[in-house]
């Protein structure tokens, strides 16, 4: 038995001796012309391959450098460069009839270049075309025969794509692997790639049969998987940020897209300067889109952060430099604690150490516009809420404790509503009208620009209820607020708002105020409500005692005695 185990490994040696023999004394070389032409004929595009060599390890011929042309309409340099070929052949074949019959096809860091021409088509286009129409000619013993490659495989490359607009992006650490593949039937494939930024990219999907004439008409399924894409550096010089995860299925068919995904978001931030998204934010899609056309349509989409979303649908156009984009945004009904983190990327940026607890916000808004630069623009409405730690009241604060007024801890919501205009310079608010608990109503318009600063004009209207319902201990100074009060529900105390989102400052209309105030001093002494209407713009002296009683009320130091009643001249 022994004796038959060392015979049969000494059989096994000299068969492996004798075979290496063989293939060394093959000339590698009498096959470059072969391949090249045959490559050539099949892809459709001169191909060059360098000085070729036999690799014992592999039994595959290799070659230093490889070059395939490009389409001559969209570039002179080469469609892919690779610093290494190697071409895995059937070896039984080769050494018995000379025939050349490819098993794998490897390409190791090929320099692979994708180009959009102005009307849309890629230069990989025609390829396809070339490949179709090698796998439909007979065979001919004047040309050589096409190679049917049953795998293709690329490691290490880097693929750069050029747009029509001339702008190009790049992928590195590209790697491919195609099996079966064949003009006339469906054959897998599996990309991997990075991005510069640190993103990665896998698709892994079956392509074909390959269309003959279009190929935009091939079909195509797959599924996709991104991770880390920064959309900073996806859509350089625009304001949108953030790190975006996909998971989608995509399909092709007849030339249109289909896509079915969930992207995730973090740190999304949509314009310079503008809050970022305290936390993730996810978007789910059904979307199609037409590859000739290059333009489609977002069925149902719901763009959300925690359990509650907004419905997001309409159309998008690719044809220029930078996708644009005219989609409705509607939320009904949509609870305030939940999408709390979305507030920010609306513009809604609250005072320092508030936020919103409860109620509801329904908005119906347009967003339209490049994807980079949207204008996003629609009334928005808030119910039932409460600005918790913030008290609107307590910036007029004055006038209300000297009328005997109850001050606020936080500002209550009946309602609040306005039409929003949000774009890169800022939020525009038109059409305020706001009820605020123990307060009244607000009304008015401005704008938060990006850098948060406020500049509102704003005017309240007490509640009517507020002097009627105040006590007040005695005072000609009281009672004549309490009649300013009530002067203001009708005419409203003007209120301008500037400082920055994070910490407004509020200044009132004191001349207004000082007015209504000293209305009701001369009327309380003449007994003639328009007493001093008549006299107002005829004494100085009524316009300094209006300015004394109004600094008094709004935070300085008042003094111990008696306030002085004003005078008119020539009066006591």
């Amino acid at each position: 038995m022994k004796k038959l185990l060392v015979g049969i490994a000494v059989v096994v040696v000299v068969a492996v001796v004798g075979l290496a023999i063989v293939l060394l004394r093959v000339d590698v070389e009498q096959f470059r012309p072969q391949i090249e032409s045959s490559l050539s004929q099949t892809l459709g595009r001169p191909v060059q391959v360098g000085k070729m060599a036999l690799s014992l390890q592999r039994l595959a011929f290799t070659a230093d450098d490889i070059r395939i042309g490009d389409d001559p309409a969209f570039a002179k340099e080469p469609f892919i460069t690779a610093d290494r070929l190697a071409v895995q052949v059937a070896l039984w074949p080769l050494l018995t009839q000379r025939e050349l019959q490819v098993k794998q096809l490897l390409l190791q860091q090929p320099s692979i270049h994708l180009i959009q021409s102005r009307k849309g088509r890629w230069n990989v286009e025609s390829l396809g075309d070339a490949l179709t129409a090698s796998a439909a000619a007979p065979p001919s013993s004047a040309a050589p025969q096409s190679v049917r490659i049953d795998a293709l495989r690329v490691e290490g490359g880097r693929l750069t794509l050029r747009f029509d607009d001339g702008s190009e992006r790049q992928l590195t650490d590209l790697s491919l692997a195609a099996d079966g593949l064949a003009a006339d039937r469906a054959f897998a494939v599996k990309i991997e790639a990075n991005s510069p930024s640190g993103a990665k990219a896998r698709i892994d999907g079956t392509i074909g049969p390959l269309a003959a004439g279009d190929m935009l008409l091939t079909p195509f399924s797959a599924r996709l998987d991104l991770d880390g894409f920064d959309l900073t550096s996806g859509m350089p010089g625009g304001g949108l940020a953030g790190a975006l995860d996909y998971r989608g299925d995509l399909a092709t068919r007849d030339g249109a897209i289909t896509l079915t995904g969930k992207a995730t978001v973090n740190r999304l931030r949509l314009y310079p300067d503008a809050a970022v998204a305290p936390a993730a934010v996810t978007f789910d899609h059904q979307a199609t889109y037409d590859l000739k056309s290059r333009r489609g349509e977002l069925g149902r989409g719901a763009f959300a952060i925690g359990a509650s979303a907004l419905a997001i649908g309409g159309r998008f156009d690719n044809r220029k430099a930078q996708m644009t984009l005219d989609l409705g945004i509607e939320g009904n009904a949509l609870p305030v604690d939940d999408i709390q983190g979305l507030l920010p990327m609306l513009g809604m940026v609250l005072p320092e150490d508030s936020r919103l607890e409860g109620g509801t916000l329904k908005l119906s808004l347009h967003a339209q516009g490049k994807l980079d630069a949207l204008t996003i623009a629609g009334p928005m409405r808030l119910e039932h809420s409460r600005l918790k730690g913030f008290s609107l009241g307590s910036k007029v604060s004055g006038v209300m404790a000297l009328a005997g007024l109850r001050i606020p801890d936080d500002t209550v919501i009946e309602s609040a509503a306005a039409d929003v205009t949000l774009d890169a310079g800022g939020v525009t608010m038109r059409n305020i009208v706001a009820v605020i608990t123990d307060l009244g109503r607000v009304t008015g318009e401005g704008s938060v620009n990006a850098q948060t600063q406020l500049d509102f004009r704003l005017r309240i209207q007490p509640d009517a209820a507020l002097a009627s319902g105040s006590s007040v201990a005695g005072g000609s100074v009281a009672s004549a607020l309490q009649g300013a009060i009530g002067k203001s529900n009708r005419d409203g105390i003007g209120l301008t708002v500037g400082g920055t989102a994070q910490q407004p400052q509020f200044k009132a209309d004191t001349r207004a105020l000082a007015g209504a105030v000293l209305s009701g001093l001369v009327a309380g002494k003449t007994g003639d409500p328009n007493a001093a209407d008549a006299t107002l713009d005829k004494a100085a002296l009524k316009e300094k005692a209006a300015d004394a009683v109004i600094k008094s009320l709004f935070g300085k130091k008042k003094k111990a005695e008696p306030e002085p009643e004003p005078t008119t001249e020539g009066k006591p």
